[in-house]
């Protein structure tokens, strides 16, 4: 018996632009693991509830030599076909596409040049102004103390560079909102605006018990000066000298991982880089009790939702995204830099189980409320409105 399959009128085409590279050798195709990830969720769905869209995927900087790539042990050889793929630019592919044509891109300086493509563009915000300034300022006093004319010079290209961001957004088809200080900043921008939040979690873990010895706190992430990495020794000794029985766990890598185990307290237990389903998420889950997340920025880090997706609770540095946990009751923070109140603030938590288990128990149902295909479906959804509209 042959299969007959009816042709689909095609409704346009989604265009997914990455703001990095694509790699080749002679074996094949690259793209680094959690992109790929991403795009065939993308591809899977649409082909699954929509059809009727094309969807392609190009990058910024185009497919490039493999040797060139700067971390090829995070890359997964690919089939162009398994993402759609596209060797040429995002420039290139998007001047030259016809038809219905929308292009999700990052919204960072530059990318108003696809607004006067022959495609409508929708805008994903992550970093408000604020976050960029805090970003610099980590960066910056890696070196020593900021000089009082770079800090001037430095703010004003930051607002020049945010009337220019919230020009080019005013002018999108759309924007995605990743985090609330971006749409807090930015979601009033457009009519066709809403919030979500980034990360890779599937499903919630179940109840946790608090009342385990012993108690354990954790940093997962990179640990360079954006993440606060400079505080890290420092924390551990504080945490150390009130309860020498608290475990510290120090999970990722990272330009100060070497400097942080030389000055760190004997509570520090280095776990060094996790895969994200198969160790990250059972480890995080069984072992810790309270996520510490010094950041200096409040980069909307995809670790804040996938820990509270483990009903873990978080505590750090006072930023636009821990802050808004904070208000949700799932995470506390003090104020930057105070590492003495951050470690007494610490103790005090794990001494009330209680305490821990409603936080856990509301970051489990916020997370329930925003698992990964929940936030993939509404961002297609999204995208998908927005062909039709421009269809009609």
């Amino acid at each position: 018996m042959v299969e007959e399959t009816m042709a689909v009128d095609s409704l346009g085409e989604i265009v997914f632009v990455d703001p990095g590279n694509a790699f080749e050798d002679s074996a094949g195709f690259y793209i680094y693991e959690r992109s790929f990830l991403g795009y065939k969720a993308y591809k899977d769905f649409l082909e699954k509830n929509y059809p009727e869209v094309k969807c392609s995927v190009v990058t910024e900087g185009g497919v490039i030599d493999f040797k060139k790539c700067p971390n090829p042990s995070t890359c997964r050889r690919i089939s162009k076909d398994e993402i759609n793929l596209r060797k040429e630019s995002a420039d290139e592919y998007l001047q030259n596409v016809k038809g219905n044509v929308v292009a999700l891109v990052l919204g960072k300086k530059g990318a108003e040049r696809f607004l006067s493509m022959p495609c409508k563009v929708v805008y994903i915000a992550e970093v408000t102004r604020r976050i960029r300034y805090a970003i610099f300022h980590a960066e910056s006093s890696r070196n020593g103390k900021i000089g009082v004319v770079d800090t001037l010079r430095a703010y004003l290209g930051f607002w020049k560079g945010e009337l220019a961001t919230r020009k080019m957004m005013r002018k999108s088809a759309g924007i995605q909102c990743n985090g609330p200080a971006a749409f807090e900043s930015y979601g009033n921008l457009s009519r066709n605006s809403f919030l979500y939040f980034d990360h890779r979690v599937e499903t919630v873990a179940k109840k946790k018990d608090f009342n385990k010895l012993p108690k354990s706190i954790a940093f997962s992430g990179n640990m360079s000066p954006l993440k606060g990495s400079k505080y890290i020794a420092d924390i551990s000794w504080a945490v150390y000298n009130l309860n020498p029985e608290i475990v510290f766990y120090l999970i990722g890598d990272g330009v100060d991982r070497q400097d942080i185990l030389e000055k760190g307290a004997p509570n520090i237990v280095y776990k060094g880089f996790m895969s994200y389903k198969d160790e990250w998420e059972p480890f995080v889950r069984e072992n810790i009790d309270l996520m510490v997340m010094p950041h200096l920025q409040g980069d909307p880090s995809m670790t804040y939702y996938e820990t509270l997706g483990q009903g873990v609770p978080i505590i750090g540095f006072s930023n636009e995204t821990l802050d808004f946990l904070v208000s949700q009751k799932m995470a506390w923070s003090v104020p930057q830099g105070d590492v003495q109140q951050l470690a007494r603030k610490i103790d005090g938590i794990l001494r009330a189980p209680g305490e821990l288990a409603a936080a856990s128990a509301r970051a489990r149902r916020f997370m329930t409320e925003n698992l990964y295909s929940q936030v993939l479906a509404r961002r297609i959804d999204h995208l998908v409105s927005i062909l039709k509209a421009n269809a009609s």
